[in-house]
């Protein structure tokens, strides 16, 4: 994280097809997004899930940054709270794993 605010215009690192390329699981990055602006459940198997929890009095004002590595934790976290199937998550470590080497 370069603790700059989370902007449309200005990250080449968080657009949608980068973090498809990187093998993020789009439950993840929900997860993540919705982590940015207030609270968020710790475990999350659905869209569902977050829908129900989300509380329009827990978002902040502060701005949000993007921090690659609380997306990979959350990532991670909820493919394996929401028991992806073997094929998305192979799919998911194949990606990663051309990524980072």
């Amino acid at each position: 994280a370069d603790g700059r605010k989370l902007s449309k215009r200005s990250s080449t690192t968080a657009t949608v097809a980068a973090l498809r390329n990187d093998g993020c699981t789009p439950l993840g990055v929900c997860a993540y997004l919705a982590g940015l602006g207030g609270r968020a459940p710790q475990s999350i198997e659905s869209l569902d899930d977050l829908a129900r929890s989300f509380e329009l009095e827990g978002l902040s004002a502060a701005p949000s940054t993007f921090d690659r590595k609380q997306l990979d934790e959350r990532d991670a976290a909820v493919a394996f709270a929401s028991r992806l199937g073997a094929a998305q998550l192979a799919v998911a470590v194949r990606a990663r794993l051309s990524v980072n080497g």
